[in-house]
């Protein structure tokens, strides 16, 4: 299981779970089998991957007004 871990971010622990397209394609499915955040943590920071090895930090957080009840 692999872990990744970033300061006042979860902590995925995952696993491959399908291997069958890394050699034509370099791709491969993960399933993440167990999350972790601190309790202290209010607004986590997530990532997201943008490809070519880049990932992206979420920016600030905004309220927008919601409609739903």
């Amino acid at each position: 299981m692999n872990s990744l871990v970033i300061p006042r971010t979860p902590s995925l622990g995952q696993e491959v779970v399908d291997a069958r397209m890394v050699a034509k394609y370099n791709f491969f499915i993960l399933e993440v089998q167990k999350v972790w955040i601190a309790p202290s943590t209010r607004q986590p920071r997530t990532i997201h991957h943008l490809g070519t090895g880049m990932l992206m930090v979420a920016g600030r957080t905004i309220k927008l007004p919601s409609k739903m009840k």
